[in-house]
């Protein structure tokens, strides 16, 4: 992909910096796939010591991305 021209005095309109996003995510996704990393999964996972010892898995906080670029925190979405 060839990177954009900028120039001095250039009028800037909310198109380029929709279109500036997407030419840096997909040279993200192009670089991280080169090297075989994923832009995607778990970004923040903790869960109680305690319960795990006694085979339960209580997960208290977790955030990930997906496949197709949700961000999804369950921490802030759940209720006590």
């Amino acid at each position: 992909m060839l990177r954009p021209k900028w120039y001095n005095d250039q009028c800037l309109y909310p198109e380029h910096f929709e279109y500036f996003s997407d030419y840096l995510m997909a040279q993200q996704s192009f670089g991280n796939a080169c090297n075989g990393i994923p832009n995607y999964g778990i970004l923040n996972i903790c869960w109680s010591e305690a319960e795990m010892q006694m085979g339960i898995l209580n997960i208290s906080k977790l955030s990930l991305l997906t496949h197709q670029g949700e961000y999804i925190d369950i921490e802030k979405n759940c209720y006590d």
